[in-house]
């Protein structure tokens, strides 16, 4: 074994001197790792109040008999803002029938935790989360930021009864689980300036150093600088900070004649420092307490570059200054010093109202009359200093104003050259344009939305990356013998960590580069995670890198990413589903101090799903085969160790392996059993043949790509391969106009409420009157007198009325959100401004002759209280939206038939509308959505209520459907008896829309002709005319012709090939609306504040879609045919794409027309000479079948079970014996007295 190699940090390297390790701790980190405080170490100082604070004893008492607590509530401190209480089982002692009761006892719970907590009743905020076993997902519903004024008791059980209606399968009285938080209201404001005395002065010192700072080049002055700025603000100079504040602040005052004695200074003293001071700008700023916006209210010397940004604000009655940095961070907007607005951080420049449009520069007078010309982009200018400027380069602009645009002779516009360049056309009623697609439109016409072409420049941006492969060996044992039961499990420790650096040289030529390979490992290194995510950080080679590891989103890439959060401040912006991580992204804007690379984590499972042992055969990577090593042997304990002989069988974990595996492992094992193993090396080699196994089949997979999409990387382009071949149809098969933009929630893309539209349709039952709103017909667009134009809620035209239904949310309601506070759609305006923009357009409305009826959420949400007509409407209105596309998106079809079928020896195992079903209908075809399943029934009423006896609703009111489904599967229903009762919507495509562009063909077909090529002849030794009739056949069937020359079995090729056609539908009907995860430091009270406080978010816990619905339609229908084929009688059970049924041996098969090798064909899973004697199906994907052989008498089963990885342990567990078991139990049983 080779010495170990001593570190810097080494308990034996004390004798090297404080500065000595602090330059190597500099060299090693890049000065980046800083101590972040766990939440052990902050909650220290933090007890729990008394929580009989807000209540009597009589109420203790009370809640004491009627709530039982699983323990004592105690709240935990998260930071200066926070504390949580985690999650907790409660239950009621009885069953309480008394609502007033319940109401009284968790309003008493609710009072002893704000009183635990240390809270307040009238300033404390609180999110509350409520669990309950009954709920989908285990989601349960939160409450979010509400105060105990407005989250009492009857509130909580208000929304418990809400649900409990809803879901009739939760019980009240089972005991169920709460998550609290607390918020203090009180928002605390660092403060940069010392001390009372000299404010003004200080703060303008303060500001003039940070100026100093950012505009300094020089490295020494600058450390000068910042040495200076320390200390006068750090609180490491405690002692010394306000002193040197007040020396730097007298040199000001002297230099403006100022008397150094005073201490109180003015808007006048200020006057005469900027007199002193031409070259600085100063701009005052004031923030009442109740406020989080800045507004500037006084400037002086407005001309000069440099700013200095003062905050003046009152405390206890007195006047105080202090320095203000101008960036609003916690906003993500900045403000603009020039047009005095908050915006967002990037491209501004561009749209800057204090720009001229004409020149391009902030300094000129456009006051004056325009009375120059240019001839060459057809402009009047105000004067010459424009004129000139507009010829000149502005700024860091690449080309002229000149160059960029020119003014329209007819609608004086200024137009983009560059557009017009591209071939984009200019139109003088098109004036706006789209941030979708980037085209310009007519505001005062619908607005055909397409999918934005683009830009070429993108595919040069991915030839310079480069890719990291790496893999993780951890200690996954609590004992050197194997797991030991009686002790805790472990907590993963990394022990080894190797990698493999290529780039598009190595990958595509073979050549040698600068790239290697390495590993840190426990040999070395003390802590080799903590060295290897250095050597990401600070490698400078690395900058920009992709990093892969296999199945990395649920394990490699959490060890890394986890210590660069805790030990680095660094916080990735990150997509999850779940908990497996799809991409992270490191970027160095959040500490721009620190200078660290940027990088892109991935999970190379997300291209190539299948474990790293198929990958050598998969691409054909033959010198490299995935071996074996025992994990639970790896302890420290072994360290350095060699042994006569394989460690024992159980180290390796066998229990763990599939069956065809665990004979595999077995035979090897008793091949080398008797061989020498060398731990250390063993486990070093081991974890080195995956990442030399990964990156093979990683260079190989591009080299594919590469070869088949015009040269494109998919692990540079993408971060799934569904992404990646919507990236690869998106560049290279779609033009403008092929693929149009269909608006979340339907046509017309503006978004009408549901309460809204209910309660337009109130109104007109009320009055008697039709209104023209949403549903009928498109929306009123009323044109203005200045040419300007809205579309209205509703529009009576007998009596000429508007009818307006404002969202307080959307539109700023001063009674139900802070009007001074950020409108959350759109930081950079207050809910002020939002809410008089919409006054500002009623008023408009009505002086065009309009009368406008406006009614407010809140308004309507009171009325529905108090009117009980009302409340009933709304809730049996069902008709209250468009057409919504993403509703016809039902998936597979997945059912079983018969339970438990036992063979004998002869058998074989978008429209939007009202439709009612047959009531005796066998097999029913539309698809239906309850909450959590998708269900095919034959009355609502029976699903909706889980009702497992026989139907006995008879109404048509209580059995008819309501849905989307397109006109494949709604003419097959009314084909076997199904009556459609009336149309709400029809979107409709003419014929040559589907067939014309040929976008999807010419991406599928070369897939198909690779995938028929590169499975290689049917058979062996065929004649030229068989193969001559097998292509034709081909040709015939799936519209490719294939290449005689090229048809050779090709193992990897194939692979590619089918996983390019499976993943080529599904992202256009991705669901846009997921969860957002954020990720925050846990003292970072400020940022979880905002973000928790925003109502924006629904907090849950602290694109086309046609193609897609057609797909999934035309699978269901082709489905149904092979059910219907089969007969009700017959079938077992259904899965998406295949049917289990039984049938006499000698018949033919009843779905011969739909069997065949082509794509989209049936395929028998039977293999030949076999038959099925047994099938139990439990549900949905979870069956078990026995195959018999009819010769040999051998018995194969096969077993399905979803999400449970079927191996040795498991198997003994679910198989076919404790399935049928399990059936005859609980439901021949249980549910036989029922029929």
């Amino acid at each position: 074994m080779m010495p170990k190699k001593m570190k810097w940090n080494d308990p034996q390297a004390i004798e090297e001197t404080i500065e000595e390790v602090r330059s190597k701790v500099k060299i090693l980190t890049g000065g980046g790792r800083r101590y972040i405080k766990t939440l052990k170490q902050v909650a220290v100082d933090f007890e729990n109040g008394d929580g009989a604070r807000f209540m009597t004893g009589n109420e203790i008492e009370e809640m004491k008999n009627h709530l039982i607590f699983e323990h004592e509530p105690k709240f935990l401190f998260r930071n200066e803002r926070r504390v949580s209480l985690p999650e907790i089982r409660l239950r009621f002692k009885n069953k309480i029938d008394s609502p007033e009761l319940m109401q009284r006892t968790l309003d008493q719970f609710i009072r002893y935790c704000i009183g635990k907590s240390g809270g307040d009743l009238d300033k404390s905020k609180m999110s509350f989360g409520f669990f309950h076993q009954g709920f989908h997902a285990e989601k349960g519903f939160w409450i979010n930021e509400r105060t105990y004024q407005t989250f009492n008791g009857q509130v909580l059980f208000e929304e418990l009864e809400r649900i409990t209606q809803s879901k009739e399968e939760i019980d009240i009285d089972d005991s169920f689980m709460i998550t609290m938080h607390y918020f203090d209201e009180q928002l605390k404001i660092p403060t940069n300036v010392i001390g009372m005395g000299k404010c003004l002065p200080k703060a303008i010192a303060l500001a003039m150093i940070q100026i100093s700072l950012k505009q300094e080049k020089d490295e020494e002055q600058r450390k000068i600088f910042q040495l200076e700025w320390d200390r006068m603000v750090q609180k490491k100079y405690n002692g010394t900070n306000e002193k040197r504040q007040i020396e730097a602040a007298n040199k000001i005052l002297e230099k403006a004649n100022l008397n150094t004695m005073k201490h109180s200074f003015d808007f006048d003293d200020l006057d005469k420092i900027a007199f002193a001071f031409p070259d600085y700008k100063f701009e005052v700023y004031n923030r009442p307490s109740y406020e989080k916006i800045y507004h500037l209210i006084k400037e002086w010397n407005t001309d000069a570059e440099k700013i200095v940004t003062i905050a003046f604000k009152k405390e206890d009655d007195l006047g105080h200054y202090d320095y203000l940095r101008p960036s609003l961070l916690y906003m993500k907007t900045i403000f603009c010093h020039k047009c005095k607005k908050k915006t967002a951080s990037t491209g501004h420049q561009q749209v800057c109202d204090a720009i001229c449009d004409k020149c391009g520069f902030y300094e000129c007078d456009r006051t004056q009359i325009e009375t120059v010309y240019c001839g060459l982009c057809n402009t009047n200018f105000p004067n010459e200093d424009c004129f000139n400027g507009h010829l000149e380069l502005a700024y860091n602009s690449r080309k002229t104003m000149c160059e960029k645009r020119y003014t329209c002779e007819v609608c004086n516009f200024r137009v983009f050259k560059d557009k017009m360049a591209q071939g984009e056309v200019h139109e003088c009623s098109k004036k706006v344009r789209c941030r979708q697609c980037k085209q310009l439109f007519d505001k005062t016409q619908e607005h055909d939305c397409c999918f934005a072409i683009p830009r070429a420049k993108y595919k040069e941006k991915t030839l310079a990356n480069k890719i990291i492969c790496y893999d993780v060996e951890s200690i996954v044992t609590n004992s050197p013998n194997g797991p030991d039961p009686s002790k805790p499990p472990p907590i993963h420790k990394v022990n080894l960590i190797c990698y493999k650096i290529c780039c598009n040289q190595c990958i595509e030529d073979g050549e040698s580069c600068e790239c290697v390979s390495g590993n840190f490992s426990y040999t070395e290194y003390q802590d080799p995670l903590l060295a290897f995510v250095e050597f990401l950080l600070y490698n400078s080679n690395l900058d920009g890198a992709h990093v892969l590891a296999h199945n990395g989103g649920r394990y490699d890439h959490n060890f890394v990413l986890s210590l660069m959060m805790s030990s680095f401040g660094i916080i990735p912006e990150y997509v999850s589903n779940g908990t497996s991580l799809i991409m992270a992204n490191i970027t160095n804007l959040r500490r721009r101090n620190d200078e660290y690379n940027c990088l892109k984590f991935l999970d190379s499972l997300r291209f190539i799903p299948m474990p790293l042992s198929k990958m050598p055969k998969t691409f054909g990577i033959t010198e490299m085969k995935k071996g074996y090593y025992p994990y639970y042997f790896n302890h420290p304990e072994n360290y350095g160790k060699i042994f006569i002989g394989l460690p024992a069988r159980h180290f390796y974990d066998p229990e763990h392996m599939k069956a065809d595996a665990l004979a595999e492992f077995s035979k090897w094992y008793d091949e080398h059993e008797l061989d020498i193993f060398n731990a250390d090396q063993e486990l070093l080699a081991y974890c080195q043949s995956d990442v030399e196994i990964l990156t093979a089949a990683i260079s190989e997979y591009i080299k594919i790509c590469k070869k088949l999409f015009k040269g494109w990387n998919p692990i540079l382009s993408s971060c799934t391969i569904a992404g990646f071949v919507k990236h690869i149809l998106k560049f290279e098969h779609f033009e403008y106009g092929d693929l149009g933009i269909i608006p979340e929630n339907g046509f017309p893309e503006r978004n009408n409420s549901v309460l809204a539209l209910k309660m337009l349709m109130w109104i007109e039952k009320q009055e008697g009157i039709v209104i023209q709103h949403k549903l009928r017909g498109p929306e009123k667009m009323i044109r203005m007198e200045d040419e300007d134009c809205f579309f209205v809620d509703g529009y009576d035209g007998k009596t000429n009325t508007v009818y307006e239904i404002n969202g307080c949310f959307y539109h700023g309601c001063p009674k139900c959100f802070n009007p001074i506070l950020p409108h959350p759609n759109d930081p950079t305006v207050e809910n002020k401004s939002v809410y008089d923009a919409t006054k500002r357009r009623e008023t408009k409305i009505k002086e065009n002759g309009y009368n406008v009826i406006v009614w407010w959420e809140h308004e309507i949400k009171e009325m529905l209280r108090v009117n009980l007509e009302m409340r009933m409407f709304f809730e049996k209105c069902r008709h209250t939206t468009h057409l919504i596309p993403r509703e016809g998106m039902y998936g597979g079809r997945t059912q079983t038939f018969q339970m438990f079928v036992d063979c004998n020896d002869d058998e074989e195992c978008l429209y939007f509308c009202s439709i009612l079903p047959p009531p005796d209908i066998k097999i029913p075809v539309l698809p239906y959505k309850i909450p959590g399943f998708l269900t095919f029934p034959s009355c609502r009423s029976c699903v909706e209520k889980n009702n497992n006896r026989a139907c006995t609703h008879e109404k048509i009111s209580d059995r008819y459907l309501t849905g989307i489904w397109t006109h494949v599967e709604l003419n097959i229903a009314i084909e076997r008896g199904y009556r459609l009762l009336k149309y709400h919507e029809i979107w409709w495509w003419p014929d040559n829309k589907w067939v014309e562009p040929g976008y999807f063909s010419n991406y599928l077909k070369p897939m198909i002709r690779l995938k028929h090529e590169s499975s290689g002849w049917p058979k062996e030794n065929m004649t030229d005319d068989e193969k001559k009739v097998y292509i034709d056949k081909i040709e015939q069937r799936d519209g490719v012709r294939l290449n005689s020359e090229n048809v050779r079995k090709a193992d990897n090729m194939r692979e590619m090939a089918k996983l390019f056609l499976n993943t080529c539908w599904g992202k256009f009907a991705e669901n846009p609306i997921k969860h957002e995860s954020k990720l925050f430091n846990t003292i970072d009270h400020l940022s979880q504040s905002d973000y928790m406080g925003n109502p924006a978010y629904e907090v849950t816990g602290i694109k086309d879609w046609d193609e897609g619905i057609f797909t999934t339609s035309y699978a269901r229908v082709r489905l149904l045919q092979a059910m219907e084929a089969v007969g009700a009688e017959n079938l077992i059970y259904a899965d998406t794409d295949s049917v289990i049924y039984k049938k006499k041996v000698n018949n033919p098969s009843p779905v011969g027309a739909l069997i065949g090798d082509g794509l989209g064909k049936l395929k028998s899973e039977i293999p030949n000479g076999y038959q099925m004697k047994k099938c139990v199906s439990m549900g949905s994907k979870v069956y078990s079948y026995r195959l018999v052989n009819m010769e040999t008498s051998e018995e194969k089963i096969v077993t399905k079970f979803k999400g449970v990885v079927l191996n040795a342990s498991s198997g003994r567990v679910i198989n076919m014996t404790t399935m049928e078991s399990s059936v005859n139990e609980t439901f021949f049983r249980t549910y036989k007295k029922v029929f």
